[in-house]
């Protein structure tokens, strides 16, 4: 059985890889040998722990991923948020492969956006608006630069520590960036990627130009809301 803990698979993952590999899976839903199950969510002791498994196979691979947040993990020097992948053989059910995967699982969401913006957005997006400023937020911002000429991302955020050490961290990688109000990020936008835990949304519709893409990476369950419903009256 192989092994790849975290060291390996981060020294190995690049943005290049991940859209490579995220297009495929997207694809590879489409074969008839594929499927995609339930979605198992459950939580530990420790309030607001939280941990999912998310399975699916197709002719070459079966296996899950376990993805895991523990809130308070910062506190004693530990990531909050943790993915391992399991493979296992589609002919014998043996385990195969178990990957430690959280920087990985960061290039992963960050590819399914790059992705939807390659696709989608216009050619010519060079304004990217980036509401959140969590761990998952740069990763974002890098994947699109790798699909769009970004000539500004401009951050919002609740808490200005936060977004001015995102704007340094992008800063690093070559991106110009700025800090806005919600109206003045989403006035300028050719693209809007949200990736926040908000449970209301983020801005109001009549903010957003005609012709602008949106990705909201951060609604990933009951409960959770970052795009207000008029926007869905105008949108295709």
């Amino acid at each position: 059985m192989l092994y790849l803990d975290e060291k390996t698979t981060a020294a190995l993952i690049t943005h290049e890889l991940a859209y490579k590999a995220v297009k495929a899976a997207f694809s590879a839903v489409q074969e008839q040998h594929s499927s995609i199950f339930p979605v198992v969510n459950a939580s530990g002791q420790i309030e607001g722990s939280i941990f999912s498994l998310k399975s699916a196979r197709t002719d070459q691979l079966l296996g899950w991923k376990m993805g895991s947040y523990w809130p308070y993990n910062n506190q004693v020097g530990l990531p909050n948020h943790g993915t391992h992948i399991f493979l296992l053989s589609p002919d014998t059910g043996e385990m195969k492969a178990i990957l430690s995967a959280s920087l990985v699982n960061a290039y992963r969401t960050a590819a399914a956006d790059a992705i939807a913006v390659d696709l989608l957005a216009r050619q010519d997006s060079t304004v990217l608006a980036l509401f959140g400023t969590g761990h998952q937020a740069k990763y974002e911002a890098l994947a699109i630069s790798k699909v769009r000429n970004l000539s500004k991302v401009i951050i919002v955020g609740r808490n200005q520590t936060s977004a001015n050490q995102l704007a340094q961290e992008l800063s690093d990688e070559g991106l110009t960036t700025d800090i806005k109000t919600a109206q003045e990020a989403c006035e300028s936008a050719d693209i809007i990627v949200t990736v926040t835990a908000s449970t209301a949304p983020l801005f109001e519709s009549s903010w957003v130009k005609s012709g602008t893409h949106i990705s909201a990476m951060g609604a990933d369950k009951i409960g959770k809301q970052e795009l207000p419903p008029s926007l869905f009256e105008n949108a295709t």
